[in-house]
C-alpha cells in the first residue's frame, strides 16, 4: 500500500492507496477528510516504489470512509530518493577498509642525514593495518546512504563492506545486497557515535531494490501504527 496525499483548494489528507489502475484511485484516509467533495479538482500524490514522488491530477468522485479519485492524469515525476528514509535496525557484520594514511612530510622538511636502516618489509607493513571484521547496527536507510553504529572507532573516509539483510525481493523469496558505505561524518547522540555513510559503487538496479526496500518497510511500519491506534 502506497503512502500518498489528496489535496484540494483549502483541504488536504494524507492515506495509502488501495487500488489505482492509472486512470481511476481508492485511497484510505488515516484520518476522516474534510473540505473535501464530489466533483473537487485535487492533486493526487504518490510514493512509487521505483519511481519516486509522482504528481497526478484528477477529480475526486466519492469521499467517505474511503476517497475515490477519477480522470487521473500525471504531471510529473519527482525522484527523492535519498529524502526517503526509514528507520530499522539491522544487525551486520562488515569488513572495515581503513582510509589513507596521511602523504609523506615534503622532502625539504625531511632529515638530510641518510638512512642506515635496512628497508621496512612491504607485507609487514601491509599487516599494520589490514582489513578487518567488524560489528555495525544500521538505524536508518535510504537509497542512497545510511546512518549506523559500529563496534570500532571509524574515520570519515573508511569504507564497510557488508550485506544487507532481506532487501532484494525475488522468487526465491528476499535476498542480501552487497553494499560499501563511505564514512562522510560523525555524530555523537548520548555518548555514542552515530557514522553517516553513502553507499558507493551502487548500480541502478541495487538502488532500485534499495529505495523498494525502503517504501515496503515505511509502509509497514505505518500499517503497524494504524492496528495499534
Amino acid at each position: 500500500m502506497r503512502p500518498c496525499t489528496v489535496t484540494g483548494a483549502d483541504a488536504g489528507v494524507t492515506g495509502h492507496i488501495r487500488a489505482f489502475d492509472g486512470r481511476d484511485a481508492v485511497v484510505v484516509p488515516e484520518a476522516l477528510p474534510r473540505g473535501l467533495s464530489a466533483g473537487m479538482p485535487v492533486r493526487l500524490r504518490v510514493m512509487d516504489d521505483v519511481r519516486g514522488e509522482c504528481l497526478y491530477g484528477g477529480y475526486v468522485v466519492r469521499v467517505g470512509a474511503i476517497i475515490e479519485v477519477g480522470s487521473i492524469e500525471l504531471e510529473s515525476v519527482v525522484q527523492k530518493r535519498d529524502g526517503v528514509r526509514v528507520g530499522v535496525r539491522l544487525l551486520c557484520i562488515a569488513a572495515l577498509e581503513r582510509a589513507d594514511a596521511p602523504a609523506d612530510e615534503p622532502d625539504d622538511e625531511r632529515d638530510d642525514e641518510p638512512d642506515d636502516e635496512p628497508d621496512s618489509d612491504p607485507d609487514a607493513a601491509a599487516d599494520e593495518q589490514p582489513t578487518r571484521s567488524v560489528g555495525v547496527t544500521v538505524l536508518d536507510l535510504s537509497a542512497n546512504g545510511t546512518r549506523l553504529t559500529c563496534t570500532a572507532r571509524l574515520d570519515v573516509g573508511d569504507i564497510l563492506t557488508f550485506d544487507l539483510p532481506a532487501v532484494v525481493v525475488g522468487r526465491g523469496g528476499a535476498l542480501p545486497l552487497h553494499v560499501q558505505a563511505l564514512v562522510v561524518r560523525t555524530q555523537s547522540l548520548a555518548g555514542v557515535v552515530h557514522y553517516g555513510c553513502r553507499f558507493v559503487g551502487l548500480d541502478e538496479r541495487s538502488s532500485d531494490h534499495l529505495y523498494a526496500y525502503v517504501a515496503r518497510t515505511q509502509r509497514e511500519q505505518r500499517r503497524v501504527r494504524a492496528e495499534s491506534t
